[in-house]
């Protein structure tokens, strides 16, 4: 799933959080007792164990950053509710249609345009 949450470049409404969550209050002691566990208590110390001659080893760092991911999602993104995708064959079908109309649409178009010189 963490591949999903993307921000591409030209989305920048992400940065205008107060418009979407005026009448919400961040509970930042919490946000600050999730940080310190996940950032400085779990991947912190990780990252000191490797030693600072393997940061730069990305085999080495992956495991550290890809479990900071899972342990921040897990803590901050609990009650996130998450969208479930369409049912494949919804999403052939509307993929399809669209693509088997158009040959349909152009033929009538053609014949129309026979039928009107004759």
């Amino acid at each position: 799933d963490a591949d999903h949450n993307v921000t591409y470049e030209d989305q920048e409404s992400f940065q205008d959080q107060e418009k979407f969550h005026f009448h919400w209050k961040c509970n930042e002691d919490l946000l600050m007792l999730y940080g310190e566990y996940c950032l400085n208590i779990t991947f912190h110390t990780g990252m000191m164990e490797l030693g600072e001659s393997n940061w730069c080893d990305w085999d080495m760092v992956i495991r550290h950053y890809n479990f900071l991911t899972h342990c921040l999602e897990l803590s901050l993104l609990q009650q996130a509710v998450k969208e479930e995708e369409a049912p494949e064959s919804v999403v052939i079908i509307l993929t399809l249609l669209p693509v088997c109309i158009i040959p349909i649409a152009v033929y009538m178009a053609v014949a129309s345009e026979l039928c009107d010189h004759s």
